[in-house]
């Protein structure tokens, strides 16, 4: 007799976007927010994630959070203005 047992986990994400059809073409995304899982690299495993920005409120939030053990990764409140230097803002390396 063979006994297989396998453990199979969905996870899911949201991803939204609110535009302002009014404002010029780059500027129509007024706000976007991402809630769901994703893979840190950096830890080899899933990770929570919640990110909103609010051009119009002048807000940024991030939060990773380990789905295991609940601890918080990385936390990021502070006004988007202020929020530079990361992803594609990075400087570029000549």
């Amino acid at each position: 007799m063979v006994i297989i047992n396998e453990k199979i986990r969905a996870f899911d994400s949201l991803w939204d976007r609110i535009k302002r059809l009014s404002f010029p073409s780059k500027k129509k995304v007024r706000s976007e927010s991402f809630t769901g899982y994703e893979i840190s690299h950096a830890r080899q495993k899933m990770v929570r994630k919640f990110r909103m920005f609010n051009k119009d409120t002048d807000e940024y939030v991030e939060r990773v959070t380990d789905i295991e053990t609940g601890e918080i990764i990385h936390e990021c409140v502070e006004p988007l203005s202020k929020h530079v230097g990361h992803g594609t803002a990075k400087k570029k390396r000549p």
